[in-house]
């Protein structure tokens, strides 16, 4: 008499964890308008200079096209 292997059990998936949550509204539907972006900036980065700027303003300084720092001028004790 042939003896029987035990079978293999394999683990099955839950499929009800992959099944979506959200319902799907079609694309003509008013709630599926596009409204543009949702984030807003927080700092407005065209106000601040740029390291661009600070280094042709040193280089401008170095050609003498552009007067440099003004200083104070040092006095010795």
């Amino acid at each position: 008499m042939k003896r029987n292997k035990p079978r293999k059990v394999r683990a099955v998936k839950n499929r009800a964890a992959h099944v979506r949550q959200v319902q799907r509204i079609p694309p003509t539907a008013e709630a599926a308008r596009d409204e543009g972006p949702r984030l807003l900036p927080l700092v407005d980065r065209s106000k601040e200079p740029s390291r661009l700027e600070h280094y042709l303003d040193l280089a401008d300084t170095a050609l003498g096209k552009k007067s440099g720092i003004k200083r104070e001028p040092k006095t010795e004790i």
